[in-house]
């Protein structure tokens, strides 16, 4: 529960400082304030009440009743200036004062002379407070984001009010639709079935239907997710869809409907790849490998005498020894800084880093695709060739906005395994480039992790046929539960099973995040047997950790070179006690206080099959439950079972994972413009 506090305003002839005041312990803390943040401050408790977490993060609960009741009263006390206060209350309404604001920001931005009441309202809503204290809101967000997020180029356009959802077309990893969609509503009093809202719901909903890959929809599954909780007639949805296709926010292919913005990268991807692999390529002379297979050295050759090339393969199949000799050959020809190895997640660059012995990044940090409006872009025409590992984990907004950096690209080596889960958004690329006849792709059939474990490679190849005639091996072992005992079951697996088993050797993938056995509530249960009757070293709002903890990495933190999903234990020095995270191959120093760094990291003894792509253990342990069925496709079983090198444990119910599961699996479909331009459906 939220400790709820109030600001108190403190004066001597020094100035202004405020104390907070928690009413659950009496306990007082101060805040220094500066003459910018005044009158914010000074009158924030009248229409806020103020939360803080363990580590002092505060956040503001807004009293909108209050406001709805006492509007005037409100308005003369936070404004000192009679006239505006008599303004604002002759025609009250909060659409009023945003209106103001977002008028004011605008003047600013245009370097316009600002009235006096904009001036109050800028100072009332300045946005360094919210900064400077990490002070966050719901609605009023929205509102100081404009300042920092306008860009210049649009600002004599913009209509923040008229048209609230422009803000998530802009910055939608910033503001989710779901938050604009209540601004409108509750903030501004739109009305719900306006064409505004519904033509932003129509684009919204397809957007969604991306994150499942797929970039076509069916029209009518389109229109029930609209219009499941509205009383519109169909010939005004209609009316409304029509007109997003007139202004090409839509385009119908065929049967279904797509998103313009999606058809426009997924054709440029196509005309990119197409272009390039039909360049011909410079003679590197290669002589194959007395280390390399067969299968191996010609993922080799063709990846050095073709201009756009792929290499897949099983974990095990040698992939990332394929890319080491690509490497080694291309430096023959082109200067390292000429040549980029990326990945879609720092631990699995960090990975590839050591296995291969040349620098690897992760695509956003190497591209800067996280980078702000206004910072400089940096030129890319000095990459040459680029080789991009995991590429099953890559969507079409990422692969575009790294292809439109290109612009003397010579050569693109594109690596990963089709059977594994495809990325999260838009987009099937490498299976879907997979199946394109002009480009040269090595499958890699060879497996040799199954030297050191044959029965896991043998079920793995099972369940890619559909075979249930799945049993215990010496490197498999099915292990029934019914649901009642799961949880249980999961537990007593990892902990005494698995007990000399070394806590850095073992994993538990899970499906699902929530629930009796999600990974939330596995991760709290084993931490809670393994250091029972012990203290926490560290608490925060929702998590506690212990020395001895099993960690993940959460962020990328290039300052330590530290990356997400990487592992660690939570470990302290016996003599000066300074704690520090313990990874395979550095330790980083984490005290008690330094609230970034407890936030970057979680437990890590049960993770989610998305979150340990890439990744790899010794003993894992596979949860199967027919209570998530609908998550159960042969991608994600696949992706599951095929992350053990030693020893793989699946726990569930046998007779649903043998007997309805295997022999029933197969992927969801997944429709794409880009398939459809391969196959020269349309052109």
């Amino acid at each position: 529960m939220k400790n709820i506090v109030y600001l108190i305003k403190n004066s001597d002839s020094n100035g202004f400082w405020y104390e907070i005041l928690t009413f659950e312990n009496n306990e007082k803390k101060v805040i220094e304030i500066v003459d910018t943040d005044f009158i914010f401050v000074d009158n924030l408790h009248y229409f806020a009440n103020i939360e803080f977490d363990n580590n002092d993060k505060a956040t503001i609960k807004w009293m909108f009743p209050y406001f709805e009741k006492e509007p005037k009263k409100w308005i003369q006390s936070i404004m000192t200036n009679e006239l505006i206060a008599s303004e604002l209350s002759e025609s009250w309404g909060w659409k009023l004062i945003v209106s103001k604001l977002a008028r004011a920001i605008k003047n600013s931005i245009d370097e316009k002379k600002l009235t006096s009441w904009e001036t109050e309202l800028l100072r009332l809503f300045n946005f360094e407070i919210f900064e400077k204290y990490k002070l966050k809101t719901f609605f009023l967000e929205l509102l100081v984001m404009i300042k920092s997020l306008i860009r210049p180029s649009i600002v004599s356009n913009y209509e923040f009010l008229e048209n609230p959802y422009l803000l998530f077309e802009e910055y939608e990893t910033s503001i989710s639709f779901e938050s604009i969609d209540q601004f409108y509503l509750q903030f501004l009093k739109g009305d719900k079935e306006s064409e505004l809202r519904i033509s932003n719901l129509i684009l919204y909903e397809t957007k969604k239907v991306e994150n499942s890959n797929s970039t076509l929809i069916i029209p009518n599954i389109l229109k029930w997710k609209v219009t499941k909780n509205l009383h519109i007639d169909d010939l005004t949805y209609e009316n409304y869809l029509n007109k997003l296709l007139d202004t090409d926010k839509l385009r119908k292919i065929g049967s279904k409907l797509t998103l313009s913005s999606t058809y426009k990268k997924e054709r440029y991807i196509y005309d990119f790849l197409f272009k390039l692999n039909s360049v011909k390529q410079k003679k590197i002379n290669f002589e194959p490998s007395d280390i390399c297979s067969e299968e191996q050295n010609e993922a080799v050759k063709k990846a050095l005498q073709n201009s756009v090339s792929l290499v897949t393969g099983l974990p095990g199949s040698g992939k990332t020894f394929v890319v080491k000799e690509i490497v080694n050959n291309l430096l023959k020809k082109f200067d390292s800084k000429n040549i980029a190895l990326v990945t879609p997640t720092g631990k699995a660059a960090s990975n590839l880093m050591q296995k291969t012995d040349f620098e690897s990044k992760t695509i956003h940090s190497y591209f800067d695709l996280l980078a702000k409006i206004d910072e400089e872009p940096i030129n890319f025409s000095y990459l040459k060739v680029l080789i991009i590992d995991e590429f099953s984990m890559v969507n079409i907004s990422v692969f575009y906005d790294v292809i439109t950096k290109l612009t003397n690209l010579e050569k693109l080596i594109l690596v990963g395994d089709i059977n594994q889960l495809p990325a999260i958004g838009a987009g099937n690329l490498l299976t879907d480039i997979s199946e394109w006849s002009i480009i040269e792709n090595t499958n890699l059939t060879k497996n040799y992790r199954a030297i050191l474990a044959p029965d896991i490679f043998e079920t793995i190849s099972k369940v890619l046929k559909n075979d249930s005639e799945i049993t215990n091996f010496k490197n498999v072992k099915l292990v029934h539960s019914n649901t009642e005992n799961l949880q249980a079951t999961i537990i007593n697996v990892y902990l005494k099973n698995l007990a000399t088993v070394d806590v850095l050797d073992k994993d538990i993938i899970i499906p699902i995040k929530s629930g009796d056995y999600g990974v939330f509530e596995i991760n709290k249960k084993i931490q809670e047997l393994i250091f029972k009757n012990k203290e926490p070293i560290k608490k925060t709002k929702y998590k506690k950790f212990y020395v001895g903890d099993k960690v993940n990495q959460t962020v990328n933190n290039y300052e330590d070179e530290i990356f997400n999903g990487q592992v660690a234990i939570l470990d302290q020095d016996e003599k000066d006690e300074k704690l520090f995270l313990k990874f395979k191959h550095k330790s980083v120093n984490i005290t008690k206080t330094k609230t970034n760094k407890w936030s970057e990291i979680d437990l890590a003894y049960a993770n989610t099959i998305h979150k340990f792509q890439g990744s790899e253990n010794d003993y894992i342990i596979v949860v199967i439950s027919k209570e998530y069925n609908y998550l159960n496709t042969m991608k994600m079983i696949y992706t599951a079972i095929s992350r053990a090198k030693k020893k793989l444990i699946i726990v569930g119910d046998m007779n649903y994972f043998i007997y309805e599961l295997i022999p029933n699996l197969k992927n969801k479909k997944v429709e794409t413009n880009l398939k459809l331009f391969i196959w020269n459906k349309y052109s």
